[in-house]
């Protein structure tokens, strides 16, 4: 193998991003990602819809070489505490599922366990969306 630096395929919106998977989802390419709500930028703050929470998103693009950007709308999976973090897309026959690391309960418990898959919807506008447990 031969390697080589190239500019990063994607910059902003947070600190860090951590634990990335790249998959391709019908046409598009998605980069799930975990990051805490103190790792956003200013910028997105303002942007986001809602309050900063810490868990999973993901980037989008057609070609995953980039350029990448950060998937409109609400997080993944994400909530105060960030109960579930560091999430991964598993494909089975009966869809595309999502499992994740339960993190830290409401009372600062860290749990480290993996938690039960949940399903993960592709909207008609290609947003992945999952259905959180209660």
């Amino acid at each position: 193998m031969h390697w080589r630096a190239a500019p990063p395929v994607f910059t902003g919106g947070f600190g860090q991003l951590e634990v990335p998977q790249v998959m391709q989802i019908g046409e598009r390419w998605v980069c799930l990602f975990c990051t805490a709500s103190h790792h956003w930028s200013e910028a997105y703050r303002q942007a986001y819809p809602g309050t900063p929470v810490t868990g999973t998103h993901y980037l989008v693009t057609d070609d995953p070489l980039g350029p990448w950007s950060i998937a409109p709308g609400p997080f993944l999976d994400g909530d105060a505490t960030g109960s579930r973090y560091a999430g991964r897309l598993v494909e089975t026959p009966d869809g595309l599922l999502e499992m994740a690391f339960l993190g830290t309960t409401a009372d600062g418990r860290f749990v480290g366990a993996l938690s039960d898959p949940v399903p993960v919807h592709i909207g008609a506008d290609g947003r992945l969306s999952v259905e959180r447990p209660a």
